[in-house]
């Protein structure tokens, strides 16, 4: 737990590594979290910053069960939230299917309260993607959704084919849109497309977005990461080669790069997205190294960054996650492993600055 746990806290916080990449010793006294039960492994596998400063990780234990940590932020476990800061959300199941990896994240809304979507089932809910929302004290909200005590949304369109989540967003106006793959596999067919689809805030299916509530992609592509921007435009990268933009009605934005799409030119499930306060975009993955390309609110590349509009960071990452986060000064900070793989390798972090150059304030190299 100490490895996976603390880890992903830190690429999330900025709270835990000083400016300069030195441990935070304010922070749990040696600027590391860990938590290990007896006979159990839990990964954390995502994170959040409360307005008040504490920190609240989504994760799984056994690869099973869910349970959400939080800690004050001086790394300390919350007394006030569930048991001494753990909480197990005993009515969802961490759970398998098919041959994409398995997905967990979690986002605050303004008024605190929590979502998260992930590879999840529930008792009502039949698929294997599963969004729900959570009171700010991890109890069930049972204003959002359709299936009662506790909510879950299903995400599928028909039993029997493949949901495998993503990744989701929120919009400024409250909306969740949600990145997914949709597989279907028989004996005449096998085919993969990806999926997005937009709720409104009670979890109700928002038919504003192509009449249908939801967009399918491309046969042969898959989903892997989603954004929106400040005027409702929605970015969906498919974990092949291309990143498309829709317009707010759910359909094709013909004014990026002339045909509603870019060529990434490398594929990964480890496609993060950020579209910064000026409208360009930065898209973060993994393909035997870690690369982030940067285009103008056009669809090019800006060549402002890096001369070409791309660079690679010298580590891995391979965490089927998306291990980038910006910071408010516009930096890149990138979590990794040395090797590349989880087990008995190195973890690492790169600080990249606005220009697309290795930040050498950040731990001096």
């Amino acid at each position: 737990m100490k490895l996976i746990l603390s880890f992903i806290a830190l690429i999330s916080t900025g709270i835990i590594y000083g400016q300069d990449g030195e441990l935070d010793f304010t922070f749990s006294e040696d600027g590391v979290y860990s938590i290990d039960y007896s006979g159990t492994r839990e990964s954390g596998k995502a994170v959040a910053i409360r307005p008040d400063g504490k920190i609240l990780i989504a994760g799984v234990q056994n690869d099973s069960a869910i349970f959400l940590l939080q800690l004050n932020a001086d790394g300390s476990n919350d007394a006030t939230f569930g048991t001494d800061g753990l909480l197990f959300l005993d009515d969802y199941v961490f759970v398998y299917n098919g041959t994409g990896p398995k997905f967990l994240s979690m986002k605050l809304q303004t008024d605190n309260k929590i979502l998260i979507a992930g590879s999840i089932s529930h008792p009502d809910n039949w698929g294997v993607m599963g969004l729900f929302r959570l009171l700010p004290n991890g109890s069930p909200d049972f204003t959002f959704g359709e299936f009662g005590n506790p909510v879950g949304i299903d995400l599928g369109l028909d039993q029997g084919y493949e949901m495998q989540p993503r990744d989701f967003a929120v919009q400024s106006d409250g909306k969740i849109v949600v990145a997914a793959n949709y597989s279907a596999y028989s004996a005449t067919a096998a085919w993969d497309r990806p999926f997005v689809k937009r709720y409104n805030t009670d979890g109700t299916l928002d038919l504003t977005l192509n009449g249908t509530g939801y967009i399918l992609g491309n046969e042969g592509e898959k989903a892997a990461g989603i954004a929106v921007q400040s005027d409702g435009k929605i970015l969906v990268s498919n974990g092949q080669t291309r990143l498309f933009r829709y317009n707010a009605d759910g359909s094709i934005d013909l004014t990026f790069s002339s045909d509603g799409m870019v060529n990434i030119s490398y594929s990964s499930y480890d496609q993060a997205i950020f579209v910064q306060l000026d409208g360009k975009i930065l898209i973060g993955f993994e393909y035997g190294g870690y690369y982030i390309y940067k285009y103008t609110a056009d669809g090019d590349l800006d060549t402002e960054f890096s001369e070409t509009g791309k660079i690679s960071v010298g580590i891995e990452t391979n965490l089927r996650s998306h291990p980038m986060a910006i910071a408010p000064d516009g930096k890149i900070i990138v979590a990794g492993y040395e090797s590349g793989f989880e087990d008995d390798s190195t973890p690492k972090l790169a600080r990249v600055n606005k220009y697309g150059e290795l930040d050498f304030t950040f731990n001096d190299d």
